[in-house]
């Protein structure tokens, strides 16, 4: 934290459930404080299964999570990072964290973040949770191996980028 709070201009942020995320955000930015600097920016990997409902996503992502689990046996990933180390806790925790973190594909042995599971709408919505937290840049992983994916995706961006612009008129307007 030591090096963040003196040097960091952006801090990546690994995908953790809200009150996680939260609690990691208030301690970077009161390191950033106490070295005598204001602003520091947050980015988050976000990776995302979509479908057009909620229940045809969750029916994919926990697909892909028995595929997985066939091809490792189970076997989870082991770590030496510390972020990916904080995530691995709530793929313990549970399978399913606020509107639509999913850990099934890590409990299975999958690597990489915990994704974002719904409809567009619903992805949409989850993201805009962290950027109401604080994190304005996100890296946005969908798989496009149809036309419906490229769909999906392009719906799921509408509505991240309408849910920002909503958020900025009414900040501006208070």
């Amino acid at each position: 934290m030591d090096f963040v709070s003196r040097y960091a201009d952006v801090y990546a942020v690994t995908t953790e459930p809200l009150a996680e995320t939260r609690a990691l955000l208030d301690q970077v930015k009161a390191a950033t404080l106490e070295q005598g600097r204001k602003d520091i920016a947050f980015w988050r990997d976000s990776n995302f299964i979509l479908a057009a409902t909620d229940e045809e996503a969750q029916q994919r992502a926990e697909r892909i999570a028995a595929d997985i689990r066939t091809t490792t046996g189970g076997v989870a990933v082991q770590t030496q990072s510390v972020g990916q180390a904080r995530a691995l806790s709530a793929v313990d925790r549970a399978e399913w964290h606020d509107r639509a973190l999913y850990t099934g594909i890590n409990r299975a042995g999958g690597r990489g973040g915990i994704p974002f599971v719904g409809s567009p709408k619903t992805a949409a919505d989850a993201v805009l949770d962290y950027y109401d937290l604080g994190i304005e840049t996100f890296s946005i992983g969908v798989p496009l191996v149809s036309e419906e994916d490229d769909r999906l995706a392009t719906e799921l961006l509408e509505h991240i980028r309408n849910g920002v612009k909503d958020r900025a008129s009414k900040h501006h307007a208070a």
